[in-house]
């Protein structure tokens, strides 16, 4: 279920971004961002899903949830990444271009808006097929990426070109899965950490007995991940 803005203790705001998204903004409080957290959600997701897990970002963080560009095909509703149908195969890297064009453009235009640092720093989270995106665009622009963390997601095909580049040297990832997840096997996940892994990347791996979802040890490993290095 979407995460209710009503029972976050932080302030939100959604605001129109261009013409094919909207975006869900929790401003830092306390001063100037430090970091910038960007959400992606998964296939007929909307911007609203990530925000549970929003908690991990400290409060002097900038956070960014998009809602992805295309309505997804589904009865659900909701919106995609790629535009297409799932099956049991990942889209190839190349049907994700627009997706990463796009949020080339709605980061540009947000820290136009919001100037600051922090932009410097970006930690990007993705559930599921948004997972894919996040580490697809974090391959292609490793300099500004801090962390990624892959949550019941996969990687496109065709990422292994930019393995042998080790674009990930010296940054970390997260990974969570569900070992009953029918919708993203398994494989996938373990897929992802070798791939990462080669990447160049320290990969910090959590798998649960859980389906599509993240579960409440992987989530608790993941606010781990993202706390102060003294408190890990």
């Amino acid at each position: 279920m979407p995460h209710s803005p009503t029972s976050s203790p932080y302030q939100w705001h959604t605001l129109p971004l261009e013409e094919d998204t909207v975006v869900r903004l929790r401003r830092p409080s306390g001063g100037p961002a430090n970091a910038v957290f960007v959400l992606l959600h998964g296939w007929t997701g909307d911007e609203t899903f990530m925000l549970r897990f929003a908690e991990v970002a400290p409060p002097s963080s900038l956070v960014v949830s998009f809602r992805a560009p295309y309505p997804a095909r589904s009865p659900r509703g909701g919106y995609s990444w790629v535009d297409y149908l799932p099956d049991d195969r990942p889209p190839t890297a190349a049907a994700y271009r627009p997706a990463l064009a796009a949020l080339r453009r709605w980061l540009t235009a947000l820290a136009n808006r919001f100037p600051s640092p922090a932009w410097e720093t970006q930690h990007w989270i993705g559930f599921s097929q948004g997972a894919s995106t996040a580490a697809l665009y974090t391959l292609e622009h490793p300099r500004h990426a801090a962390t990624l963390a892959l949550l019941a997601g996969f990687l496109p095909r065709d990422t292994e070109a930019w393995v042998q580049r080790q674009p990930l040297t010296g940054k970390r990832v997260f990974i969570a899965h569900g070992r009953a997840d029918t919708i993203v096997p398994l494989h996938h996940a373990r897929h992802a950490r070798a791939l990462l892994a080669q990447a160049g990347a320290e990969v910090v791996y959590c798998e649960d007995d859980v389906a599509h979802k993240v579960s409440a040890r992987c989530h608790k490993a993941l606010k781990a991940f993202y706390a102060p290095p003294s408190a890990r």
